[in-house]
């Protein structure tokens, strides 16, 4: 499997946040919500940031996106589980 070097990186709340159409603000006010339910924490190898593929994984599971391989290769990855009681 080819990875756009683009997509294979770390990113900073800031990166994320411009790259989802929001404001770094609007993104920090979500984050307690969406680290609850799974969102992907920041590597401190990687100083403190996110890697975005797992960030676009998470986000495609939570709207609808991502196939049943995906949702079940996450759910046992994680073992989280959203805050309607569903494992992602």
């Amino acid at each position: 499997m080819n990875i756009d070097p683009m997509d294979a990186r770390f990113m900073t709340e800031a990166e994320i946040a411009k790259e989802l159409g929001v404001t770094t603000a609007e993104f920090k006010a979500a984050l307690p919500e969406l680290t609850e339910g799974g969102f992907p924490e920041p590597d401190p190898r990687f100083f403190n940031r996110r890697y975005w593929p797992r960030v676009k994984m998470f986000l495609d599971f939570r709207y609808g996106l991502a196939d049943d391989e995906i949702a079940r290769v996450n759910r046992s990855l994680r073992g989280k589980k959203d805050s309607m009681g569903q494992a992602w």
